[in-house]
């Protein structure tokens, strides 16, 4: 089996000691920050976000589907990127 490079929301998870397996993995976001990232859970989902030297997560829940859920974090997200 062939290790593949850690992603930078991977790097950032083990180095804040986030050891928790994952069930799916995250999913890559277009269209904001330099990265960014969807990891679902049973309540919702956080995007996470990085841009420059700032990583910002987002999480929603709800009866939404996850395509509104992604919407909705990554217009919160764009708001809180643009007052840093």
């Amino acid at each position: 089996m062939i290790a593949r490079p850690l992603s930078t929301f991977e790097r950032e998870q083990k180095a804040a000691g986030d050891e928790r397996e994952v069930s799916a993995p995250p999913k890559k976001i277009d269209g904001i920050g330099e990265e960014a990232y969807w990891t679902s859970n049973r309540f919702g989902g956080i995007l996470y976000v990085l841009k420059n030297d700032v990583f910002i997560s987002i999480s929603v829940g709800g009866p939404d589907n996850e395509e509104s859920k992604i919407n909705k974090s990554k217009t919160l997200a764009q708001k809180a990127l643009q007052r840093l």
